[in-house]
C-alpha cells in the first residue's frame, strides 16, 4: 500500500521581533487549541510543556471550518500548502426551506466579481489531519507533551501547576486551554461563566450534532449528488433547528445540527425524535416521514453515528487573564463557542497567534503582565463580536414560520445581487450590501494587523518601570467596545 507523501512545508519565520529572553510556558489542556497554542509559543523562542488528561488518540473524524481569519494565521505560520493540499474552498453560503426544499438565497463569498473581495480563502479540513498536522509540528519544535496527565491545581500567584502524582511544574505563564469546563477559567474568573437567559428566564441549551458521510454514498443519490456541490455550504432552515452540510473534504461530508435541546424524551424538533444519552457520547436520530424536505430526510438516513454536544449559551465573563496576570485563556476555556461552528476552531488559532506576536518580542520578564493585559484588550472585544453574531445567526436560521421568517427569506433572496458592482447595485440593495459587508468583515479580521495596532500605540510602555505592587495595564483607555454588529453568518 503506498504512504501518502508528506505535505512539504517550511518553518514560520517570524521575523518582526525576536525575544531577549526564552520564557517558560505550561499549556493545561492538549486538543487543537492547545497544540496551535504551544506551537506558536515555540515560533516566538519559548519552551512550552502541554499538559493532557487524555491518551492523545484521535477520536474525531468530523470535519472543521477554516474561515479567512484561520486561513491568515495558519499562511502566517508558513502552512499555506498543507491548506491547500488537505483543505477544500469555500464559495457560497446556500440557503434551504427544510420543511419545503425550496431555495431561499445564496451568500456569495470569495469570487472576484465583487470589489470587497477578502485576501484569503475559506476552507473545510478534516479534524484529524488538522490534529495530526500540530501532533507533528509540536514534536519538531521540541514541545513536551504529558498525555494521561491531570492537573489538580493552579496556583497563579506562584506561577505553578500541581498534578496528580504530586508534581508541581513551575512556568512564567500559565495557559488554560482546557476546554468547555475549564479548570482553569475558575482560576481566571471566580464565578465562571454567567448563563445568558432567554426572554422566558430559561437557560437557551443547545443540542449541537456533527458527524460525516461518506461521499460515496451521496453519489449514489442523483439528487443529492446535484444539490451538494463541493465549494459550498448548503443550511437547510427549519423550525426551531437548522442543518449545515459541506465536503470537508472529496471523501466525507460534512453534517451539522442545531437544535434548542427540550425536556427529557419531548421531541428534539417537528418531525424528528431522539433517543439521547449524551454520557455515552453517540445519539441516535431517525427521520420521520413529515416535517422535512425528501432530500434532507434521505441525507439524514445515511447518518448512522452523531457526535453530540449539549451546549449551555454563555453571557461573557469578565476576565482573559487572572488578577496576578500569570494566567491566561484560550479556545473553548475562554469562550466556549457553539459547537461546530464556523468560529469553533479559528477563534483558537486567532489567540494562538496573538500571542505569538505579542511575545516574541518580550525583552523582560517585568513586561508578562503588560503583555497578558494587552492579550485581554486585543482578545476580549473580539471574542464579543463573534459569540454576538453567533447568537443572531441561531436566532435566524431557526425562525418558526410566520411574518419574521418571511422577511428574513426576503432578505436573504436579495444576497444574489451582491456581486454586482457597488454602482449597479440600487437604493433597495443598499441594507443586503451594509449586512454583507459587516459579515465579511468578521473574516477580514488579522491577527497580525490587531498585534502591530496594539504595539504602535503602547510599545514604548514595555519600558517603563512597573510598580511590583500592581499590575494594571497603563493603557485602559485604549479598550475597544464590545461590537454590536448584525451578522448573517459568522
Amino acid at each position: 500500500m503506498a504512504v501518502e507523501p508528506r505535505v512539504r512545508r517550511r518553518r514560520a519565520d517570524i521575523t518582526r521581533r525576536r525575544p531577549e529572553i526564552s520564557l517558560r510556558f505550561v499549556v493545561v489542556g492538549g486538543s487543537i487549541s492547545g497544540l496551535a497554542t504551544a506551537y506558536a509559543l515555540t515560533l516566538a523562542g519559548h519552551q512550552v510543556t502541554v499538559i493532557e488528561q487524555t491518551n492523545g488518540k484521535i477520536r474525531n473524524s468530523n470535519g472543521v471550518t477554516c474561515p479567512p481569519n484561520m486561513t491568515k494565521v495558519l499562511k502566517d505560520w508558513g502552512l499555506q500548502s498543507w491548506v491547500d493540499e488537505k483543505g477544500v474552498k469555500c464559495r457560497d453560503f446556500r440557503f434551504i426551506c427544510a420543511q419545503l426544499g425550496e431555495e431561499v438565497g445564496t451568500l456569495p463569498f470569495g469570487h472576484a466579481e465583487y470589489p470587497g473581495k477578502i485576501d484569503a480563502e475559506f476552507y473545510f479540513l478534516m479534524y484529524d489531519d488538522l490534529n495530526t498536522l500540530l501532533r507533528e509540528l509540536t514534536a519538531e519544535e521540541g514541545v513536551e507533551i504529558r498525555f494521561n496527565t491531570q492537573v489538580t491545581d493552579i496556583d497563579p500567584d506562584s506561577g505553578t501547576v500541581l498534578l496528580d502524582g504530586g508534581e508541581t511544574l513551575k512556568a512564567d505563564v500559565i495557559i488554560g486551554a482546557d476546554g468547555m469546563s475549564s479548570m482553569t477559567r475558575t482560576v481566571v474568573n471566580d464565578t465562571g461563566f454567567d448563563v445568558e437567559e432567554t426572554g422566558q428566564g430559561e437557560a437557551s441549551e443547545i443540542l449541537a450534532v456533527g458527524c460525516t458521510i461518506p461521499a460515496e454514498e451521496i453519489h449514489r443519490d442523483p439528487a443529492l449528488n446535484a444539490l451538494l456541490r463541493p465549494g459550498e455550504i448548503t443550511y437547510w432552515l427549519g423550525d426551531q433547528y437548522y442543518i449545515a452540510a459541506s465536503y470537508s473534504s472529496p471523501h466525507h461530508l460534512y453534517l451539522n445540527l442545531w437544535t434548542s435541546l427540550p425536556n427529557t424524551d419531548a421531541p428534539l424538533l417537528d418531525g424528528w425524535y431522539g433517543t439521547t444519552d449524551l454520557s455515552t457520547g453517540q445519539v441516535q436520530l431517525r427521520c420521520l416521514e413529515t416535517g422535512a424536505e425528501p432530500r434532507l430526510q434521505r441525507l439524514l438516513r445515511m447518518v448512522r453515528n452523531l457526535t453530540p454536544i449539549q451546549y449551555v449559551t454563555r453571557a461573557r465573563f469578565e476576565n482573559a487573564v487572572d488578577e496576578s496576570a500569570t494566567t491566561c485563556l484560550v479556545g473553548d476555556a475562554g469562550h466556549p463557542t457553539m459547537p461546530y461552528s464556523i468560529h469553533s476552531i479559528a477563534l483558537g488559532f486567532e489567540d494562538a497567534s496573538t500571542l505569538l506576536h505579542l511575545f516574541s518580542g518580550i525583552t523582560h520578564p517585568t513586561h508578562i503582565p503588560r503583555l497578558l493585559a494587552a492579550y485581554e484588550e486585543i482578545r476580549q472585544p473580539r471574542w464579543d463580536s463573534i459569540l454576538h453574531a453567533e447568537t443572531f445567526l441561531r436566532t435566524e436560521l431557526s425562525m418558526p414560520p410566520g411574518p419574521q421568517r418571511d422577511e428574513r427569506n426576503v432578505f436573504i433572496s436579495g444576497f444574489k445581487q451582491i456581486i454586482k458592482t457597488e454602482s449597479d447595485n440600487g437604493e433597495d440593495d443598499m441594507q443586503t450590501m451594509v449586512v454583507y459587508n459587516e459579515t465579511i468583515s468578521l473574516y477580514d479580521y488579522d491577527v497580525t494587523e490587531a498585534v502591530d495596532d496594539w504595539y504602535s500605540k503602547w510599545e514604548a510602555l514595555l519600558n517603563r518601570p512597573t510598580a511590583t505592587s500592581s499590575t494594571a495595564p497603563l493603557w485602559t483607555e485604549g479598550h475597544h467596545p464590545t461590537s454590536s454588529v448584525t451578522v448573517l453568518v459568522a
